[in-house]
């Protein structure tokens, strides 16, 4: 089969994707829309976006030439991906991380009129809205940062109705489905990392990681909050808090560790926390209710019991060297990259999604003023008509708030 993997690489997904498909033995084109901002290991197989503008501030001191690189790269990116489009359409199966080459609206009608699969990998920020997630789970947005609390819910509406209606299969999990009408699979996240699992430390005193890529979405106030106060109440461990480095850093820092405390607010594990458990820390995240095969073993951690969290995993070290051991052997089985291709595989072929989105239909209350487009009325209509247990029951609902 020929496998299309693009096109923004968000966590290694792509990467980790594209390895367990050619495991499998698939013909893989891995594409990204613009180089990552750091080196995760990954080859792809075509690279758009900021080229021009990288290749010029690495080779010279002239800003003006950077930014002119920058401007060229904004006008040529699409460019070449149109180009190229026919090429990429060349491929059997299709899965979307972020976004695709071209807008989906125009793009998914016509790879279903060629026959062609689409798999839509959603991760988090590119179809959760805070509002929803806020009112779902009964966290606090108001932190999340301006740019992120700024964010319209139609484009985000419009792009999750034109997904449920083409698509062959969704994966996403509840953190993030707040918007959705359709049952999906789970996504799980394929890692692969290039040291082996660490012996158990020798630290003499615990080590403490905490690694956010964006610090107010991770709670890290929380995390060094109670580090502090555990310190202050005579425990005896070292803390390590790391942002914005290359990965293999971070990899570094990890394989040192005992404990890796990571998001607090946002549901994990996520690609960090596999990480960190495929190299041997116990793992303290916030982190869904068991669920099929869903059922991490880490330490579940809120804002509230972070303090708590931590604490036991210092004095416990039973306890701490189980999490640890059960970690790894989980992260080996599920995040395994031709593992999560088969899952892919086995969703495209007729398997039977883990969940049911409600949260939407039943309970959502949209922002004040909110003006939804004819077209996404009409998607969402087909979707509902397609997908949801009561079709009629649940149109009226969303009818009613302004929703279809």
């Amino acid at each position: 089969m020929r496998v299309f993997i693009g096109c923004e690489e968000i966590a290694s997904v792509i990467g980790g994707l594209s390895t367990g498909f050619r495991e499998l033995g698939h013909e893989v084109t891995a594409m990204v829309t613009q180089p990552p901002r750091f080196d995760l290991g990954a080859q792809f197989d075509v690279v758009r976006g900021k080229v021009l503008g990288r290749f010029a501030r690495a080779h010279t001191n002239a800003s003006i030439l950077s930014r002119f690189g920058d401007r060229a790269d904004d006008f040529l990116s699409p460019v070449w991906n149109g180009i190229a489009t026919p090429q990429y359409l060349a491929h059997d199966l299709f899965v979307f991380v972020w976004r695709p080459w071209v807008p989906s609206a125009a793009l998914f009608p016509l790879l279903k009129r060629l026959g062609r699969k689409i798999v839509v990998y959603y991760l988090g920020s590119e179809v959760r809205f805070p509002a929803a997630f806020s009112q779902e789970f009964g966290v606090d947005v108001a932190n999340w940062g301006e740019s992120v609390l700024r964010e319209s819910l139609a484009p985000k509406l419009r792009k999750v109705r034109v997904a449920e209606r083409y698509a062959d299969a969704i994966f996403s999990v509840p953190d993030q489905a707040g918007l959705q009408l359709r049952p999906y699979f789970h996504t799980w996240l394929p890692v692969v990392v290039p040291l082996e699992r660490a012996p158990r430390p020798q630290n003499s005193r615990p080590l403490v990681l905490h690694a956010p890529s964006t610090r107010d979405l991770k709670g890290t106030s929380h995390v060094v909050a109670a580090v502090e106060a555990l310190k202050a109440a005579g425990h005896q461990f070292d803390f390590e808090l790391i942002s914005g480095r290359p990965r293999a850093e971070v990899l570094a820092a990890l394989a040192r560790a005992d404990i890796l405390v990571d998001e607090l607010l946002l549901h994990g594990p996520g690609v960090l926390s596999a990480e960190a458990m495929l190299l041997g820390c116990a793992v303290a995240t916030r982190t869904l209710a068991p669920h099929g095969d869903w059922n991490p073993p880490v330490l579940d951690v809120r804002p509230a019991t972070v303090q708590a969290g931590i604490e036991r995993l210092l004095t416990d070290v039973p306890f701490r060297e189980a999490l640890r051991d059960a970690g790894w052997a989980w992260a080996r089985k599920h995040v395994n990259p031709a593992a999560v291709a088969k899952r892919v595989l086995d969703a495209v072929e007729g398997g039977r999604p883990e969940y049911e989105p409600r949260f939407f239909v039943d309970r959502f209350t949209p922002p004040s003023g909110l003006r939804i487009d004819l077209a996404t009325r009409a998607l969402t209509e087909t979707v509902v008509n397609r997908w949801c247990r009561s079709p009629a029951d649940d149109l009226r609902s969303l009818k009613v708030r302004g929703l279809a």
